[in-house]
C-alpha cells in the first residue's frame, strides 16, 4: 500500500476511463484512501494491547498456575447411566 504504487494503479485505472491525472494529483488521493485503513489498525492494536495487559494483570494477581488449570468435572459413568434409567 505504498502511495506511489497506489497512485500508479489509480492512474492506470482512470486511463481506462479516458481520464488522466498526474502523480502529484494521485498521491493525495492515495493517502486519503490509506488513512482510514491505518486508523483501523491502530484501534485494533489498542484493543489487543489492552487484552494483553489485562491478561498480565490477572497472571500477577492470581498466579500463573491458576490461569492455565483446566477445571474438569469428573462424572461416574455408572451413576450417569443409573440416573438415566430411573
Amino acid at each position: 500500500m505504498n502511495k506511489h504504487n497506489m497512485s500508479e494503479i489509480m492512474s492506470a485505472g482512470l486511463e481506462n476511463l479516458n481520464i488522466s491525472i498526474g502523480e502529484d494529483d494521485a498521491i493525495p488521493i492515495a493517502k486519503s484512501i490509506r488513512k482510514p485503513m491505518w486508523n483501523w489498525h491502530v484501534y485494533v492494536e489498542y484493543v489487543s494491547m489492552g487484552l494483553y495487559f489485562l491478561r498480565m494483570g490477572l497472571m500477577i494477581k492470581e498466579g500463573v498456575e491458576v490461569l492455565f488449570q483446566r477445571k474438569r468435572k469428573r462424572v461416574n459413568l455408572g451413576v450417569m447411566l443409573f440416573s438415566m434409567c430411573y
